[in-house]
């Protein structure tokens, strides 16, 4: 239990580092700590958890435009192909993050089995 706490406390201090930011929801900075900051099973889990939360949003995104896609399909817009074709790269490219996440948080739960 203390080392659960130990790290969500570490997870908690760095999320609140002054860390150089592009836009106020770029969490790069964290991510890029996570290699030197992780090294228990608990803290693994943590991140596996954090990667399986950003796989959900990268879903959800997707299907956002796949539904913009359909909404522009039925529509009398008269650029709707381009924006289709908008939409459909978008969540191309979604499903992709969302698959590479998984497999972080995937790779995350096997380092906490060590």
């Amino acid at each position: 239990m203390k080392k659960t706490m130990l790290a969500i406390a570490m997870l908690g201090l760095v999320a609140i580092m002054p860390v150089p930011r592009v836009s106020a929801d770029d969490d790069s900075g964290l991510e890029a700590l996570i290699p030197q900051l992780v090294t228990t099973p608990q803290g693994h889990q943590a991140v596996a958890k954090y990667y399986r939360g950003k796989a959900a949003e990268a879903t959800a995104e997707a299907n956002r435009h796949r539904e913009m896609a359909r909404n522009y399909a039925e529509s009398n817009f008269t650029r709707k192909r381009i924006m289709q074709e908008h939409c459909d790269r978008l969540v191309s490219e979604y499903e992709a993050l969302a698959k590479q996440y998984q497999e972080m948080a995937n790779e995350h739960e096997e380092m906490a089995k060590k």
